[in-house]
């Protein structure tokens, strides 16, 4: 897992694919976390939908999410504040 950060505050690589039969969260062998969607990648939908995903999972508000690089990419680099290293290892894994 390519997760970086301190203090309650991480950077994720992210792969996303969109417009999956379900919504699912993996780890690839890269290290990157790997989200399926079922949301199609039109006007922002997807990123809506992984910013949803991935705070539920963590058990966050969506606000504490944020993709910080590549909102038109499959590859995105998201921020996540407000969760310690233990539950965020924890939660996506589970």
């Amino acid at each position: 897992m390519k997760l970086t950060g301190k203090d309650e505050k991480f950077t994720l690589v992210v792969r996303v694919t969109p417009n999956s039969s379900v919504n699912h969260v993996s780890f690839e062998s890269d290290g990157k976390l790997a989200v399926k969607l079922t949301s199609p990648p039109v006007e922002g939908k997807a990123n809506k939908d992984l910013v949803k995903l991935i705070a539920k999972k963590l058990g966050i508000p969506q606000s504490d999410v944020s993709i910080k690089r590549g909102e038109h990419s499959r590859d995105k680099v998201l921020v996540i504040r407000g969760v310690s290293a233990e539950t965020f290892k924890r939660n996506l894994t589970n």
